[in-house]
């Protein structure tokens, strides 16, 4: 019983030790915080540990209906399936940072683009216009809530250039310049939309194949809180 104990205080360190980290890293493949691949880098220690499942997305007329899984590292589940299997697609799963609940006025939710067309890669039909227009309203749950959201805004950006995965923001000025930032980079933005400091952002990344440097980036604002379907969550849920 003591070992149980022991090992289980010893996880939650480690987690809030890891929804604490407030360091911009390099990106790897899809976007996220490398912080394996720092070129200066303070000795951590971020066991490999999935916590698993803290809510579903689903987007109308695509193949995005998923789980949202995350883990004390943005590394974890690039290389597994929701289940912490060994799996080349990844999971959908939500940056580590967001954990904080100091650090959600930007949420971070990553995909690969696959070939196959699964994960993410279906959000690269909002490149077209007409496509954007009629689907970008879609729901959400995360940490026991459900949500509606709707896209304001689709782009390619340098990672080099503009750091979407910002998760903190010094005051209600940086936060706003932020969403300026990615309506001033986007491809296509919603047509009468103005930036709010009481906007909550969701921002959805993927690869684009034919360029590296690049990230296909989705962002939306949250509407509305909208009913569960159930009050029971799974036992092994991330609030």
């Amino acid at each position: 019983m003591q070992k149980k104990i022991k090992l289980g205080a010893a996880l939650l360190a480690i987690i809030i030790a890891a929804s604490m980290f407030s360091g911009f890293a390099p990106v790897n493949k899809i976007g996220v915080p490398d912080t394996a691949s720092r070129a200066t880098r303070t000795p951590r220690v971020t066991p490999a540990v999935g916590l698993g499942k803290t809510g579903t997305i689903k987007i109308p007329n695509t193949r995005i209906d998923y789980n949202v899984v995350v883990a004390v590292n943005n590394e974890y589940y690039m290389t597994r399936d929701e289940n912490g299997k060994k799996d080349v697609n990844g999971a959908i799963f939500l940056d580590f940072r967001n954990l904080d609940a100091s650090r959600r006025r930007n949420l971070i939710i990553y995909g690969h683009n696959m070939k196959s067309g699964k994960m993410f890669a279906d959000m690269h039909k909002f490149e077209d216009r007409q496509f954007f227009n009629t689907n970008g309203t879609f729901e959400v749950e995360l940490f026991g809530k459900k949500w509606e959201y709707e896209l304001i805004a689709v782009g390619q950006y340098n990672i080099s250039k503009f750091r979407f995965d910002k998760t903190q923001f010094k005051n209600d000025a940086e936060f706003t310049g932020f969403i300026d930032e990615i309506l001033a980079g986007a491809t296509f933005t919603k047509d009468g939309y103005t930036p709010s400091k009481d906007d909550q952002i969701l921002t959805l990344a993927t690869c684009v194949q034919s360029v590296k440097t690049n990230r296909w980036v989705s962002f939306a604002r949250r509407v509305k809180e909208l009913p569960m379907p159930s009050p029971t969550r799974p036992p092994n849920a991330v609030l």
